[in-house]
């Protein structure tokens, strides 16, 4: 779990460092239920890890979580509104580097999951 501790912390230089010393038993788009690397990148506002891991990585920005089928797109929407990391400047990134906007997940609201786009969870949050 170190390397999803360097992608959360934005340390490039660390991740890189246990990538080339753990090649044998890592794959960048490995996921235990959480989400994927590119799913903790968004998350926590790293720009410069995100751009790695789709640029020259090639993850697929489509992936979707094991657990509720969530992309990177509709994980940046959720926290777009956060103000202490570029999260709007992720989302145009991604919806660039080919996301789609239109593919669906579940958001649990009210006590019951309803289908909903990336862009649903933006006016959920941010406001129309």
């Amino acid at each position: 779990m170190q390397y999803v501790d360097t992608v959360r912390q934005g340390d490039l230089e660390a991740f890189k460092r246990i990538q080339a010393a753990t090649q044998e038993w890592w794959f960048p788009t490995l996921d235990r239920g959480a989400g994927a690397l590119l799913h903790f990148a968004v998350d926590h506002g790293r720009f410069e890890i995100v751009k790695y891991l789709i640029e020259d990585l090639k993850v697929p920005v489509n992936q979707r979580s094991h657990n509720g089928g969530w992309t990177p797109l509709h994980r940046c929407a959720h926290v777009v509104h956060y103000k202490n990391a570029p999260r709007f400047e992720i989302f145009e990134y991604l919806l660039q580097r080919g996301a789609n906007p239109q593919l669906l997940t579940l958001d649990e609201k009210d006590d019951y999951f309803k289908p909903c786009t990336a862009f649903d969870l933006v006016v959920r949050k941010v406001g129309p």
